[in-house]
Order: structure tokens, then C-alpha cells, then sequence
């Protein structure tokens, strides 16, 4: 799955939680859910050190890199 890597989306803060309704992200200075429709992706699943979004049918990842 390739790596999207644009300003706009950048991975800020990542709350992981093993309950999804739980999970958080900070991505481009939006708070975004599972399930969230932000920047034109659809968050996908929202992982300790990534999150996994979808536009059009193809699949990226954002990783957090502020650990």
C-alpha cells in the first residue's frame, strides 16, 4: 500500500484505542474518526503509527512520524 505524503496531509497525533469507535487523528489540523470524510480520503482505519484512508477505490497510508 503506497505512503501518501502531502502537507495537507499530515499525520499530527494519533489516540489509539482497541475499541474503533474510540480511535482519533489528528491529520492536517482536523480531528478525524473511522469512517471520517476529510481532504477528499475516507478514513479507513486509524492505526498506532498510521492511518489507512481511501479515495476513489485505491487504498494509502499516512504514517505519524512524531514519535
Amino acid at each position: 500500500m503506497p505512503v501518501l505524503e502531502t502537507p495537507e496531509l499530515a499525520l499530527q497525533a494519533v489516540a489509539w484505542s482497541e475499541v474503533p469507535a474510540q480511535r482519533v487523528a489528528v491529520v492536517g489540523n482536523r480531528v478525524v474518526k473511522e469512517g471520517d470524510f476529510a481532504f477528499g480520503y475516507t478514513v479507513v482505519r486509524i492505526n498506532p503509527d498510521d492511518i489507512v484512508v481511501r479515495k476513489q477505490g485505491a487504498m494509502g497510508r499516512i504514517l505519524f512520524k512524531g514519535r
